[in-house]
C-alpha cells in the first residue's frame, strides 16, 4: 500500500510539472502570436486576417496571402520586425506541437514552405523538429517514465525487444522507423529514454530520417504558394515539380511490403529466422 501511494504521488507530480510546462509553451506562443498580429493587423486594417493557427490548406493559403500583403505594405523596419515576429510564432508552435506530439506537422511544414520559401524553410523546419523531440526525449526521460509506463507499458516493453535484436543496427533501424512509420513517431519520442536508445541515435535518426518527409512538404509548399493561376500550374517547370514531388511520395507506399518486415516495431516470433539470426551475431 505504501509502495502504490508513493507510486500514486510520483505520478500526480511528474503530471503537475508536465502540465506546467504545457502552461508555460502556450504562454510564449500566445506572446509571440500577439505580437506578430498586432504588427500585421497595423497594416492590414481592413482585411481579413485569420487569427487561427493554419488545421488546413484553405487556412494557410488564406493566412499566407495575408502575411504577404502585409510585408509587402509595411515600411522597411516594420517589415524586418513582422518577420522576427512571424518566425518567433512559427517556431514557438512548430515546436510546441512536435515537444507534445500534437498534429499537424504537415500543414505547418506547407505553410512554412510558402512563407518563408523552401531555402528558408527547409533548415528552419529541420532545426524545430529536432528541437521538438529533443524537448519531448528530455521531458519524457525526467517526467514521463511512469507514464509512459502506466499509458503504454505492453508497448514499451515490445519495443524494448525489438530495439534488443537491432543493437548491432540501431541507428539504421532507428532511421528506418523514421522513413517508414508504421509507428507512430510520438510513440518512438516518447519511449526511447526508457528503453535504452542513446539520444545521439535518436538525435541522428530524427535529422536524418525526417528530413526527406520535410523536405518533400516544404517544397510543396514553395510550390503551392508560388502559384497565382491556372496558367502558373501549367506552366511546364511547375509541372515537373509536381510530378517529382509526387513521385517521390509514392516511394513509401512502392517499398511498404519489403520494408515493413524490417522498419516496424513488431516483435518477432521466436523461432523466426530473423530473430535466431541476430542471436547468433550478439
Amino acid at each position: 500500500m505504501p509502495s502504490s501511494r508513493l507510486h500514486g504521488t510520483s505520478i500526480a507530480r511528474d503530471v503537475a510539472f508536465l502540465a506546467l510546462v504545457i502552461v508555460l509553451n502556450l504562454g510564449v506562443i500566445i506572446g509571440c502570436c500577439s505580437k506578430a498580429t498586432a504588427y500585421l493587423m497595423s497594416v492590414l486594417e481592413e482585411d481579413h486576417l485569420p487569427l487561427v493557427i493554419p488545421r488546413d490548406l484553405a487556412t494557410a493559403r488564406l493566412l499566407h496571402h495575408s502575411i504577404l500583403n502585409a510585408v509587402a505594405s509595411a515600411s522597411p523596419d516594420i517589415s524586418h520586425l513582422m518577420w522576427i515576429w512571424i518566425t518567433a510564432s512559427f517556431s514557438s508552435i512548430y515546436i510546441f506541437k512536435q515537444t507534445f506530439s500534437v498534429p499537424g506537422s504537415l500543414i505547418l511544414n506547407i505553410f512554412a514552405g510558402a512563407v518563408f520559401g523552401i531555402t528558408r524553410a527547409l533548415p528552419l523546419v529541420t532545426i524545430l523538429t529536432i528541437c521538438g523531440t529533443s524537448l519531448c526525449y528530455a521531458l519524457s526521460h525526467l517526467f514521463g517514465r511512469l507514464l509512459a509506463l502506466r499509458l503504454f507499458g505492453q508497448r514499451v516493453a515490445r519495443v524494448r525487444n525489438v530495439m534488443k535484436n537491432h543493437r548491432s543496427d540501431l541507428m539504421i533501424y532507428l532511421i528506418s522507423l523514421r522513413l517508414f512509420p508504421f509507428t507512430p513517431n510520438f510513440l518512438l519520442n516518447l519511449v526511447s529514454p526508457h528503453i535504452g536508445i542513446p539520444f545521439r541515435y535518436f538525435f541522428m535518426s530524427v535529422l536524418v530520417g525526417l528530413l526527406p518527409y520535410n523536405l518533400i512538404t516544404t517544397k510543396a509548399g514553395n510550390l503551392l504558394g508560388s502559384l497565382t493561376n491556372m496558367a502558373d500550374a501549367l506552366d511546364m517547370s511547375n509541372l515537373v515539380q509536381l510530378i517529382v514531388l509526387a513521385l517521390v511520395a509514392l516511394i513509401p507506399t512502392v517499398f511498404r511490403k519489403r520494408f515493413q518486415a524490417y522498419a516496424s516495431l513488431d516483435t518477432p516470433r521466436a523461432g523466426s529466422p530473423k530473430r535466431d539470426r541476430h542471436h547468433k551475431t550478439r
